[in-house]
């Protein structure tokens, strides 16, 4: 009797081995296809261009790829490549930008086709997502210079000092118009665009001219003023509602006014991180001597000073120099 039962047993387990190596045998088949095939489309989810889609894609041993490196955000563009590599070309993306309307993208993303060097093809990607961590560094960059690139790599350290979050990349931010001087023509954009890009950075280029449209466009990211923006921030005269007049207002109005504002902000994870500026008389101004605005307690550590970073170069002095160089060379 106990040799049949025995017997019978082998008989039911035999089935069951022959099932498992055929399911071990299907599953070395399929699971290399399949690894392959996710290889391929993690660049394209949103998950994976948004950790890779913010990086400042700076060359080795430029400011911005130092201060990528010490925030650990180096190695995540890797596969962005190959979306901008699939990306088609022409600037068909910026000028629906320029254009707005319905169809219009939010906004559109200009980098360097990788490899083909200084000279190489930039291409504008519509409306790719931007995950919260990145440091937005907004700017006219008429001409961009290395100034830029040192605030955003000091902008990355500081991020990346506080540790209470990663930092997931640097960003350059260019609005299609200007409060001051309107809306800028598609060539001039994409001239500036391609100018950027070919430094090897990863440029967004919005329609958001106020900090709450930005915001809204890059929730939970670090945007970098300088202390003349920041002191426009906290100025109420920008937040007067209808009717009302400055000068009638009380103190208490006018805090009220700037708090509801940077309560926008704070509401969409934003932070302001505020360099120092020369002012006109020579003279620095920078957050730490003069903060202008005590922040409430719920709005501890909103906005944060870029401490050592002072670079006395600007864009306006450089196209002045550039005017005198042609003049000059005109001359002779």
């Amino acid at each position: 009797t106990g040799v049949r039962k025995l017997g019978a047993v082998r008989a039911l387990a035999a089935p069951s081995r022959a099932a498992a190596r055929r399911l071990d045998l299907a599953a070395l088949l399929l699971v290399p296809p399949l690894l392959l095939v996710l290889s391929l489309l993690w660049p394209l989810s949103s998950f994976g261009f948004a950790r890779v889609a913010g990086r400042a894609g700076a060359e080795p041993g430029s400011p911005a790829s130092a201060g990528l490196k010490a925030a650990g955000a180096g190695a995540l563009m890797d596969d962005f490549e190959a979306l901008v590599l699939a990306a088609p070309s022409g600037a068909g993306a910026l000028a629906a930008l320029c254009e707005g309307g319905a169809s219009a993208p939010a906004y559109v993303v200009a980098a360097a086709r990788p490899g083909e060097g200084e000279g190489g093809e930039v291409v504008f990607l519509a409306s790719p997502p931007i995950s919260p961590g990145h440091v937005v560094v907004p700017g006219s960059f008429n001409p961009m210079h290395e100034g830029h690139e040192a605030l955003g790599a000091r902008a990355v350290e500081v991020r990346a000092e506080r540790g209470d979050s990663p930092v997931a990349g640097l960003l350059f931010e260019l609005c299609v118009s200007n409060a001051d001087k309107g809306a800028q023509p598609l060539e001039e954009l994409r001239r500036r665009a391609e100018a950027v890009a070919r430094r090897g950075q990863r440029l967004l280029i919005t329609r958001a001219s106020l900090y709450r449209d930005k915001a809204a466009l890059c929730r939970g990211c670090d945007f970098v003023v300088g202390y003349d923006t920041y002191r426009r921030i906290v100025n109420p005269k920008y937040y007067m509602p209808p009717g009302k007049a400055l000068d009638d207002a009380s103190d208490a109005e006018r805090r009220e006014w700037v708090l509801a504002a940077l309560e926008e902000l704070r509401e969409k994870g934003i932070r302001l991180l505020v360099a120092g500026r020369v002012e006109d008389d020579g003279s620095f101004s920078d957050l730490e001597q003069a903060p202008l605005f005590e922040l409430p307690e719920n709005m501890a550590g909103m906005i944060l000073p870029i401490p050592g970073f002072r670079l006395d170069i600007s864009s306006s002095s450089l196209r002045a120099a550039a005017a005198a160089n042609a003049v000059g060379a005109s001359a002779t």
